[in-house]
């Protein structure tokens, strides 16, 4: 059975990852995806509900007005912290005040006194240099937060000690808060006990976890519940790839999860490597059947391929504790 796609008005779509990769790329069937979209006569809403940068944002529309034409998006970025309407006008702003990251700041350091602050103005970003971290860590720090981001935000952070920032927070607004811990283990307690103190402490406030722990002051959710009501989610279609989609994915009845992310992709309705089968199904090539059943060999692969990595990591971990400890017996033979 094929999808009554002139039934869904409203298409929210994540950015980085599900339609953008790192390095700026647009990903395959986007422009497809959009072409079919904006040719429905019930004249859709398009929205992006993102923690994207605003230039990357801009880069995304510039590109795609280039190959579908021209429309007018919603934009809801720093994971639903600020929203602007069709005429590029702010019409929601929740900012992280002061108290909120400095307590931010106290609970990851309780756990790994080695965790570092990145945070996120609407036009800057900031690499938070502790005053006891030594040269050789921080240089640490900032290439993992080049490799976690890319040219994402990482080139663009500017490296500014504690008492600066200090000083720097009172007179800025901040929308995001990014935790990195230099040890990587202790990323997921880090992840619930600010998750579970926030919510004691502020009436507001989002966390979600993964290779870097981030802190908006709402969700992905809360600026679609914001920006649509019950009749309009559900007529709505979402598509997202990590853990701050994953309430949108679950909650929208239509939603469609791409990339390699194993929980984001059991929260869709739909799950694959890419767009290229929520095309099909929105726009008649695919029945629900078709695409349930390849959703589920999707994400079997995807498991499948995360466990021989796994194994994979756990076997050379102990190839090389061997060498380090037991000497082969040949290298003993030529020995004696």
């Amino acid at each position: 059975m094929s999808m009554k796609t002139e039934n869904f008005k409203n298409f929210i779509f994540d950015i980085d990852g599900t339609l953008m990769q790192e390095n700026g790329d647009i990903n395959p069937y986007v422009y497809d995806l959009f072409r079919n979209i904006l040719s429905q006569k019930n004249n859709p809403q398009i929205i992006f509900n993102t923690s994207a940068s605003i230039p990357r944002i801009k880069h995304l529309i510039s590109n795609i007005k280039k190959e579908v034409g021209d429309f007018k998006p919603i934009i809801s970025t720093f994971a639903g912290s600020l929203i602007f309407n069709k005429e590029d006008f702010p019409i929601y702003s929740q900012t992280i005040e002061y108290d909120m990251i400095k307590f931010i700041e106290k609970t990851a350091k309780s756990i790994d006194k080695n965790s570092i602050l990145f945070c996120r103005t609407r036009d800057e970003n900031l690499f938070v240099k502790p005053k006891f971290l030594s040269k050789k860590k921080a240089i640490v720090a900032f290439l993992r937060l080049n490799q976690l981001f890319k040219s994402k935000k990482a080139e663009t952070a500017r490296s500014i000690t504690e008492e600066e920032f200090e000083n720097y927070m009172k007179g800025n607004n901040f929308y995001e808060v990014e935790v990195l811990s230099l040890n990587k283990n202790k990323n997921k307690e880090i992840t619930k006990k600010l998750t579970t103190e926030l919510a004691l402490n502020f009436p507001y406030g989002s966390v979600s976890g993964g290779k870097l722990i981030h802190i908006t002051g709402s969700s992905k959710l809360d600026a679609v519940n914001l920006l649509l009501n019950a009749e309009g989610i559900e007529k709505s279609v979402y598509f997202g790839d990590s853990y701050n989609d994953i309430d949108c994915l679950e909650t929208i009845p239509t939603s469609f999860a791409v990339g390699e992310n194993v929980k984001a992709l059991k929260a869709g309705t739909y799950a694959y490597k890419d767009l290229s089968l929520a095309n099909k199904l929105l726009y008649g090539e695919l029945n629900s059947a078709t695409a349930n059943l390849k959703s589920k060999e999707y994400i079997r692969s995807v498991e499948n391929k995360l466990l021989s990595k796994n194994k994979t990591s756990k076997l050379t971990k102990i190839k090389q504790y061997l060498h380090q400890h037991l000497p082969l017996n040949s290298e003993k033979e030529k020995v004696a």
